[in-house]
């Protein structure tokens, strides 16, 4: 079992996915992943100040 993913994108930030940051979490929740990095291309503008 993987409890880990590294490697995550999230829409609009980054035009290969298809999730928001939260449609992304619960998904990822609900698959037993309890660490998660969001890595998308060229921005930080998803984080939170």
């Amino acid at each position: 079992m993987i409890d880990f993913d590294f490697h995550t994108h999230t829409h609009p930030q980054s035009n290969c996915a298809s999730q928001t940051v939260e449609e992304l979490v619960k998904r990822v929740h609900l698959a037993g992943i309890n660490i998660l990095a969001i890595c998308n291309h060229d921005t930080i503008s998803g984080l939170s100040k």
